[in-house]
């Protein structure tokens, strides 16, 4: 593997790892707002 596909591959690994969190956010989002809903 070149030094470049590591960089790649790094990239890709930090890329992921957001896009993980933001899904994380996501469905805390939907939670919170089913347990709001739910208590109306």
């Amino acid at each position: 593997m070149t030094p470049m596909h590591l960089k790649r591959i790094r990239e890709l690994e930090k890329e992921v790892a957001a896009l993980e969190q933001l899904l994380v956010e996501k469905e805390l989002e939907s939670k919170l707002r089913e347990d709001v809903l739910k208590k109306s």
